[in-house]
């Protein structure tokens, strides 16, 4: 994707990995998550979003990922904190859909405008709405971001659960 990737060996109090662009200069670190499919109820200390903006201090961008089903489907602390903290929440399936379309960095192409869709959203969210999921709006940039015209395509169904 056109970034030079480190993965943390450290387990605790880190994030999982570390990136540098190669052509634009910035930084950003990265947390995977996955959860327990049992588990129907996660709290906020499960995404590790404040913890992000800690890890984040001196990288540019700060992304968490988790399956798209496993963020929550209407109001939580996680959005909140990821926008005041301009944490990327970030999903395998918008991996995948990075990854499939072979949308990659170059000297003329950044990802820093995806990277950085916590801030773009808080720009336009309401502190009274701050709470409340964003995930479709990403849906939309990603979208856009990608050059998929259709309404709903393949790749925002291909992995994701209906959520309750």
């Amino acid at each position: 994707m056109g970034l030079k990737a480190q993965a943390f060996k450290e387990r605790l109090s880190v994030a999982d990995v570390f990136a540098k662009s190669y052509f634009h200069n910035y930084t950003l670190i990265g947390n995977a998550k996955t959860f327990r499919l049992s588990r129907t109820t996660k709290n906020q200390k499960d995404f590790k979003v404040e913890s992000m903006v800690h890890w984040a201090e001196n990288s540019d961008y700060s992304i968490l990922c988790c399956p798209y089903f496993q963020y929550p489907q209407n109001k939580n602390q996680i959005y909140k904190q990821a926008l005041n903290g301009n944490v990327l929440l970030f999903s395998w399936e918008y991996l995948y859909l990075l990854l499939d379309n072979d949308i990659k960095e170059t000297t003329k192409f950044s990802l820093a405008d995806c990277w950085n869709q916590s801030k773009h959203i808080s720009q336009n969210t309401s502190i009274a709405d701050s709470g409340n999921s964003f995930m479709d709006r990403q849906d939309e940039f990603l979208k856009r971001f990608v050059g998929l015209n259709d309404s709903r395509p393949k790749y925002f169904n291909l992995f994701k659960r209906k959520r309750k």
